[in-house]
């Protein structure tokens, strides 16, 4: 894991962005917040992103996929041990153009300063934090 935080914490946004957004985001997108709002977020998403689309659900066993995806969504991606969190930078490496959402309910930028999550894989799924109670997400 990184020991130190060279960024800050992404900016708030509203609880919903629309579809049509997603043309201004990166090609990684990490959605932090609430699940529903996270969850409401991903489905207006999934549409746009390029197929073929392999979804890692919520519990479900952790196995990246071996052939070429134009999408790969995972939920609740905070949820990652280390060795899962190293596997999945080694897939994003592997595979540039496959497009990584993301979400997850845990406070990121909280674990990465405490070690928990590594920092280099949060800043590469480019992290977009939303709004609605999230103040938690400074507590330590």
């Amino acid at each position: 894991m990184s020991s130190s935080v060279n960024g800050e914490r992404p900016p708030r946004l509203p609880l919903i962005i629309d579809a049509i957004d997603w043309h201004r985001v990166p090609h990684n997108l990490l959605l932090e917040g609430p699940r529903a709002s996270t969850e409401a977020t991903l489905w207006r998403l999934a549409p746009r992103l390029r197929r073929p689309v392999k979804w890692m659900r919520r519990g479900a066993p952790f196995a990246l996929p071996r052939e070429e995806v134009g999408a790969l969504i995972l939920s609740d991606v905070g949820a990652l041990g280390p060795q899962e969190q190293t596997g999945l930078m080694a897939w994003i490496d592997a595979h540039p153009h496959t497009t990584i959402v993301s979400t997850t309910a845990h406070p990121l930028f909280a674990f990465v300063t405490r070690e928990l999550f590594d920092a280099d894989l949060y800043y590469r799924l480019n992290v977009l934090l939303f709004s609605d109670d999230m103040e938690t997400a400074d507590t330590p």
